[in-house]
């Protein structure tokens, strides 16, 4: 019988160290371009990627696809859809076409036609850029020279008197800055003295090179359209100039003829070609030979790829007719482990619930629903070991390495045993087995162990805290008076420390047989019913805490103060699993992700399952364990990871600035419209009724898991820096008030710190008709006119008023000298009645007379009475007098005795009829008198 199954299985294909850093992604975009067929990709200086196809131009900013086509909304965009060729300079983006060549201007984002005509009509082979910004382009059997403004400095005429011209088919600048044409009449080097172009001897029978490439070596390589690839040496002469190399067609068997398009990687160097048959991936050796490499399981090598291009970043872009990809070469120092031995053995995906990485570079694996296993990293060799039914424990609960032993201590899933186990030839051995409930009753199970600087490991159960000291199996319980804990971990100078349950952090010995305990800090941070579930103590003897409500605490030195780490915005989807610190960082492991925070840069590296190069799908509790240069083993669904140290970071080797890609107004583009506008990309101009206002920005990487944060700030509208999660790039305003504003961008790329903030934009946000300077001046002149018509307006009230009041004054004047002369008048008119009076008495002959005479007087002191009465209404000083009489008789009387006699003096019938003859009634006499007159 076997007591355990070896399994040896060297990883290739998939599972190589190469493979591993090589992952392939069909092109996000793919189905959005307008057509499949991709015939070129370009990545010009700004990072856009540029790409042509059979139907139309498009660029990609990492986000969003901007298409450029003619059609029947713009017809006259590009001078043809079938794009053959891109290059840019420092100004335009040349794009060259199947008929005529267009320009697309950087500032404006604005495509027009080639400016000389002698190019409108040509369909464009190839075009290249030289250090000097000039463009050569290969049209027809033509090479034209143009300058940075788009101009043609020179025609060149390669093939001078010869009969056979051929079509220039690649140009080509190399490090050195020579410039090179291929041609199908052979190869061509630019003299820059003699200003012409100057032959090399031909190249095999057919002399047709059509593409090349320079190494990073300096090697030079040209595919050929019919005789396959050679190497290129230009200092040779005759036909030691080349050297063919023979590429075998992996179904054929057969050498492959035609090479059309090539590229160097940054990783591996190994040399990219595309054939019509075949991807090939080739290593260049020391003996000076090209040796294949195995990528049938990274991408389809038989599809029909029409162009491999490079970026700035090393990732690969492969054009096709049919579908595109990416291959990403992934730098971060990342290992998966996948243990297909493990699943090949089981029949399901290895499912890692423990790790421990021992001192013999040996992994212990507790597989779910398996058990215990081990895998040599050095010898990528595994080992089973189920049938061992000696030393097997069966699945495990904790695996911890032994300090001052061999081997490691685990903790059996079910029962309260801890066993210190070893491995000889990869099959494990047991030498020490603790069984707690024989010591102790009811211990229940095993919550954690850790080991001590004295070898003494501390076991931390449900029941309690026991110690097991190096020379005795004997246990020391803790007394019952001793702090209950929920969480226990320990120092660089292997110090024991616990958390209790109470929020207190104690330091713990183990002392001539007594458990002692060292109140040392409260937490008062945590809330009421917030517990403490992990802890670790960094190199700085920082104690870190993950709370039952998933928050993360950090420490002073001495463990008195503590803050709460800004870490939220990334656990928050996330349940925090455990902490693991050590020389120089905390290791934050939860169910999605693995944080590696530098305790002495103070900056967090991201590590989740979602990222391409991780291939494990949900971390586990346990399945973690440090190496010896300061990497971590992380396990769970499908293998486990190796985060090695000193991971690369992307923005160190190449220089990036985010850009304002588009900006938008009520969802529509203001730099692609189709009408003519002033905006660049740098500074843009809106009308006064602009709302949702939409800007977009990206950083132009393209990595696998590039992880670019970005945050935006409009001057005069946000008050702080507004920072976006990974998968965000734009910023939104609904309406801006008139002015000028600033739009600045920072950026923070991986585990560096956030750059200084930038402008990258400004934005002038156009007044409203009634808020311009000629408005204001109308506002102004109109102010001063209603200022004037008021003062005039009041000016003129006030003299009517002074006019009326004099009027009034005067009025008043005259009135008070006739009221005076009233009443001098009333003093003769008096005395006149008075002598009237007297005649009537003693002249009775003239009675009739006197009563006239007394009648008319009486009526001259009622006239002065009317003044008088008119100066008393005017002071506001006229009453009634108001007495009880006969209207009828009142009225009677003054009509005989005063108006009777005039009337009949005048021939006048004057008849007095008064209805009913008889009127009593309250009334002031006096007045009714001057009224009746």
């Amino acid at each position: 019988m076997k007591y355990f199954f070896l399994f040896l299985f060297l990883f290739f294909g998939n599972y190589s160290v190469c493979a591993q850093h090589m992952i392939s992604k069909q092109l996000p975009f793919f189905y959005q371009l307008s057509s499949n067929e991709i015939f070129d990709i370009y990545q010009d200086r700004e990072g856009y990627l540029w790409i042509g196809t059979t139907n139309g131009l498009a660029r990609y900013d990492g986000f969003r696809l901007q298409p450029f086509r003619s059609d029947y909304k713009n017809l006259n965009l590009l001078t043809n859809n079938s794009i053959s060729n891109i290059v840019d300079n420092s100004r335009y983006v040349w794009i060259g076409t199947w008929k005529g060549l267009n320009l697309y201007d950087k500032q404006t984002c604005k495509i027009i036609p080639f400016p000389d005509t002698r190019l409108l009509d040509k369909g464009i082979n190839y075009m290249a850029a030289d250090k000097e910004d000039n463009i050569w382009i290969g049209a027809g059997n033509t090479i034209y020279r143009c300058n940075s403004t788009a101009s043609i400095v020179k025609e060149y005429d390669i093939f001078g008197s010869q009969q056979n011209r051929h079509a220039i088919n690649f140009v080509y600048q190399d490090r050195e800055g020579n410039m090179w044409a291929l041609t199908g009449g052979g190869l061509f080097r630019y003299d820059e003295k003699a200003d012409s172009f100057v032959t090399y001897p031909p190249l095999g029978k057919n002399n047709a090179p059509y593409t090349m490439c320079q190494d990073q070596s300096g090697n030079y390589w040209i595919g050929t359209w019919g005789e396959g690839l050679w190497q290129f040496f230009p200092k040779k002469e005759g036909e030691e100039c080349y050297k063919r190399h023979h590429i075998i067609n992996s179904r054929s068997g057969e050498t492959e003829p035609i090479f059309y398009s090539m590229t160097q990687d940054n990783t591996f160097g190994y040399l990219w070609l595309l054939s019509y048959n075949e991807l090939y991936a080739l290593q260049y050796t020391e003996e000076g030979t090209l040796v294949s490499v195995d990528i049938h399981d990274l991408v389809d090598t038989h599809m029909m790829y029409t162009k491999i291009m490079k970026d700035r970043e090393g990732n690969l872009w492969l054009g096709s007719y049919d579908m595109a990809y990416t291959i990403f070469f992934d730098n971060s120092k990342i290992d998966n482990y996948p243990l297909p031995q493990l699943k090949k053995h089981m029949g399901w995906d290895a499912n890692i619930l423990n790790l421990c990485l021992d001192k013999n570079d040996v992994m212990w694996v507790n597989q779910d629903r398996y058990g215990l296993c081990l895998y040599d990293l050095s010898q990528d060799l595994f080992a089973d070991n189920s049938g061992n039914n000696l030393s097997n424990p069966g699945e495990v609960s904790i695996i911890v390495k032994s300090k001052l032993k061999e081997g490691v201590w685990i903790s059996p899933r079910y029962g309260a045993r801890v066993m210190r186990m070893t491995h000889q030839g990869m099959k494990i051995q047991l030498e020490e087995d603790i069984d707690l409930e024989k010591q102790i009753y009811n211990p229940g199970n095993i919550r954690d162990l850790v080991e001590d600087n004295k070898g003494s490991l501390w076991i931390f159960s449900q029941s309690g805290l026991y110690v097991k000291r190096p020379d005795n199996s004997i246990l020391l319980a803790a007394s019952s008076d001793f702090p209950e804990m929920s969480s226990l971990t320990s120092d660089r100078e292997g110090n024991i420390w616990g958390v209790s349950t109470d929020k207190k952090v104690y330091r713990l010995s183990c002392i001539d047989r007594n458990i002692s305990y060292e109140l040392k800090a409260c937490i008062p941070v945590l809330s009421g019913q917030e517990n403490v579930n992990h802890a670790c103590i960094d190199r700085e003897g920082c104690l870190w805490l993950v709370s039952s409500l998933g928050r993360i605490f950090k420490s002073d030195t001495n463990k008195e103060a503590f803050e709460n780490m800004a870490l939220d915005n990334q656990i928050d989807d996330c349940s925090v699993l455990g902490l693991l610190a050590d020389e120089n960082n905390v290791w934050i492991i939860t169910n999605k992700k693995v944080l590696q925070y530098n305790i002495y840069q103070k900056v967090c590296m991201n590590y989740a399952t979602s990222d391409g190069n991780i291939w494990v799908d949900v971390f586990r509790y346990r399945a973690i364990s440090r190496d010896r240069q300061g990497g971590l083993y992380v396990g769970g669904h499908r293998g486990f990871i190796h985060i090695q140290s000193g991971s690369v970071s992307l923005a160190d080797k190449i220089q990036f600035s985010p850009v304002v890609t588009d900006v938008k107004i009520e969802n529509k583009s203001i730099f692609f419209a189709e009408n003519e506008s002033l905006h660049t990309i740098n500074r843009i101009s809106l009308a006064p009724n602009s709302r949702n206002i939409e800007i977009f920005f990206s950083s132009l990487i393209y990595s696998l898991n590039s992880k670019v944060e970005m945050a935006y700030k409009l001057d005069g509208v946000d008050k702080d820096w507004v920072y976006l999660s990974y998968d965000k790039n734009s910023a939104f305003y609904n309406q801006l008030k008139k002015g000028t504003y600033s739009f600045w961008l920072k950026w923070k790329y991986g585990q560096g710190k956030w750059t200084e903030g930038k402008v990258v934009l400004a934005i002038v946000q156009a007044p409203a008709f009634y808020e311009t300077w000629l408005a204001y001046m109308v506002y102004l002149v109109l102010i001063v006119l209603a200022v004037y018509l008021s003062f005039h307006t009041y000016a003129q009230r006030i003299k009517i008023k002074n006019e009326v009041k004099l009027k009034e004054e005067l009025a008043r004047t005259k009135l008070n000298y006739f009221t005076n002369i009233s009443h001098e008048l009333l003093t003769p008119l008096t005395v006149i009645s008075c002598i009237t009076d007297h005649l009537e008495q003693k002249v009775p002959a003239i009675r009739q007379q006197s009563v006239i005479l007394k009648s008319n007087a009486d009526k001259l002191k009622r006239l002065i009475q009317q003044i008088l009465d008119f100066r008393k209404m005017d002071v506001g000083k006229m009453n009634l007098n108001v007495s009880e009489g006969n209207i009828s008789e009142f009225i009677q009387n003054i009509c005989k005795t005063n108006f009777l006699p005039l009337a009949q003096k005048k021939g006048i019938i004057l008849e007095i009829d008064v209805e009913p003859l008889e009127i009593k009634g309250y009334l002031d006499f006096d007045k009714l008198d001057k009224i009746i007159y």
